[in-house]
């Protein structure tokens, strides 16, 4: 009313009146807490009459709560990716997925986005804003890679046609950082780790027969590749057949040879089996183990963990094995075998060529003590070492 002086308050329920800003409004002027109020003003005329009016509000500067519960982070192989999320009951949700500039719009539903439309290769990222009712946003964001590519994979050693090798050994190469598993099976494939992440090799003699060695690569995004390599072992010895017409009776003329020993010859240079580390509390940590030999010598190690019988079917019991086959740098690491091993471990390495006596080391190891050594000869045939021959 005109002429009727003015008060003001702004409180959570008890009033303090005070001067209001003008006669016709007020402000406040110092941020309010999140919370209920009431504003008040209150007139009073000229002959003391007084009314009141109120308003009730509440101050929300919070943004509403909001997570992405689910869908790709990293690389992935779905070029049609979901994802779920959890925003506050009543905020009003929208989604984009970009590459690096959102561009909101609705999402599939309040609590999930589906990609349509299949994405190319590449990176990108998930965002989904929410508002809730006085305005405030909170966003989230996901990156993810799109890679539908499967890994590379290639078969570069081990018998393509028929072999008398009942142990035969394989190598590979695999695109870095993927995962293999390998089989050797007579046509419904048995995944197992590989001896190593670039070959492997039958630990057990095969019986004579047709089989298909398979590698398998998996990608960090769940793409697969599988090479596979087909062999048969045929370990019996050649006889002519009763019905094949006769050789030639006029042998062909050859330059004289040297007589063939009768025994087999020592594997030359003779290989070199290397083992260093550190001594732990309770055995040794293995930091190189090393094999030099001549190119095309076949290696297989094998750890034995010290475990008692009750044990054996624990993971920490289990047999390590590796394998590999010596190549142009005539030597091989076994790093996938650097580790820590308990006292009473034991570590065997065998290196030969089938025509040719090679190379049995074993290591034992002790705790508080170098692990004792014991290094042999290893016959053809044999898996077992031997004392050397004397000359």
């Amino acid at each position: 009313e005109t002429g009727a002086r003015v008060e003001c308050s702004v409180d959570h329920g008890t009033p303090a009146y005070g001067p209001c800003t003008t006669a016709t409004s007020d402000t406040v002027a110092a941020p309010l807490a999140n919370g209920s109020y009431v504003f008040r003003v209150r007139a009073t005329d000229a002959a003391g009459n007084q009314a009141v009016a109120t308003q009730a509000f509440s101050v929300d500067t919070a943004a509403p709560s909001l997570s992405i519960d689910s869908g790709p982070s990293g690389p992935t192989n779905d070029a049609t990716p979901s994802f779920a999320f959890s925003a506050e009951a009543g905020a009003t949700v929208e989604c984009s997925v970009d590459q690096g500039r959102p561009a909101y719009g609705p999402c599939t539903s309040a609590t999930t986005d589906v990609v349509t439309t299949p994405l190319p290769e590449g990176t990108y990222v998930f965002h989904v804003r929410a508002t809730n009712g006085v305005g405030n946003h909170a966003v989230v964001s996901r990156t993810f890679t799109v890679d539908t590519t499967p890994p590379s994979l290639s078969i570069d050693l081990g018998p393509s046609a028929t072999t008398s090798d009942n142990t035969p050994v394989f190598g590979f190469s695999a695109e870095a950082g993927a995962t293999v598993a390998c089989s050797i099976d007579q046509g419904v494939p048995a995944y197992r780790p590989c001896a190593s992440a670039t070959g492997d090799a039958a630990f057990a003699p095969l019986a004579d027969g047709a089989y298909v060695f398979r590698v398998r690569a998996t990608d960090t995004a769940g793409n697969i590749a599988v090479a596979t390599r087909s062999f048969t072992v045929d370990t019996a010895p050649q006889t002519p057949d009763p019905g094949s017409p006769s050789p030639d009776p006029t042998p062909p003329i050859t330059p004289p040879t040297t007589p063939t020993p009768s025994a087999p010859q020592l594997l030359s240079p003779f290989p070199l089996v290397r083992i260093s580390g550190t001594l732990t509390a309770t055995g040794a940590r293995i930091r190189l183990l090393s094999v030099r030999a001549p190119r095309g010598a076949l290696v297989r190690v094998a750890v034995t963990p010290a475990c008692s019988k009750a044990r054996r079917s624990s993971r920490q019991c289990r047999v390590l094995r590796a394998a590999a086959t010596v190549g142009r740098s005539d030597s091989v690491d076994f790093k996938s075998l650097a580790r820590a091993y308990r006292s009473g471990t034991v570590i065997v390495v065998r290196v030969w060529r089938a025509d040719r006596i090679g190379k049995y080391t074993r290591f034992t190891i002790v705790r508080g003590k170098a692990p004792v050594r014991i290094d042999e000869c290893l016959l053809p045939a044999a898996t077992r070492g031997s004392r050397c021959p004397s000359d």
